[in-house]
């Protein structure tokens, strides 16, 4: 019953709301097929750009797939890694992040890593990127103090030649 109920997930809307309460009705037992279905790439077993007609109505699917996981609750936590992977797709995010919030501490644990890896992540970045705006800024400095010597150095001998020109002057009056 489980393959013709996740079939009927990806088709219309009668169907899916059909689909749905079954599916949470046979529970845990449910969730090895749901979990397949969610992990599946659906990439690599049609080519989206000839059936996008096709691939909107699977994305809809694992979507339904993902709230029917969050419904299910800690019976369904085998499927946390798959829903983990869901967290990385902008499209299922938000759905993936309710799913995993209802399924107990586990998935809440997992969110709450995930955010602190990406919180580290984003310093040691910041703190990358800092580092490449200290090093510029040295070598410019670097760059404007060879440029004032190299002007005062300039001025020094344009004095030096002007003296040498003024003392001739005077020498030859």
């Amino acid at each position: 019953a489980v393959p013709k109920m996740l079939g009927a997930l990806t088709w219309d809307d009668f169907d899916c709301k059909l689909a749905t309460p079954v599916l949470l009705k046979i529970g845990a037992p449910s969730v090895p097929a749901l979990v397949k279905v969610l992990d599946e790439d659906i990439s690599k077993r049609v080519n989206l750009e000839d059936f996008k007609f096709m691939a909107q109505y699977r994305y809809r699917g694992t979507t339904k797939i993902i709230h029917i996981l969050g419904e299910l609750g800690p019976v369904a936590d085998n499927a946390i890694p798959a829903l983990a992977k869901a967290l990385d797709d902008d499209g299922r995010r938000e759905d993936a992040t309710k799913a995993l919030a209802k399924m107990g501490k586990r998935g809440r644990l997992l969110m709450v890593k995930r955010e602190q890896l990406k919180a580290e992540r984003e310093q040691l970045e910041a703190e990358k990127s800092l580092e490449r705006s200290r090093q510029k800024s040295r070598q410019m400095t670097e760059d404007a103090h060879a440029l004032l010597e190299a002007f005062l150095s300039c001025d020094a001998a344009n004095l030096r030649e002007r003296q040498r020109n003024r003392a001739l002057q005077d020498y030859a009056e």
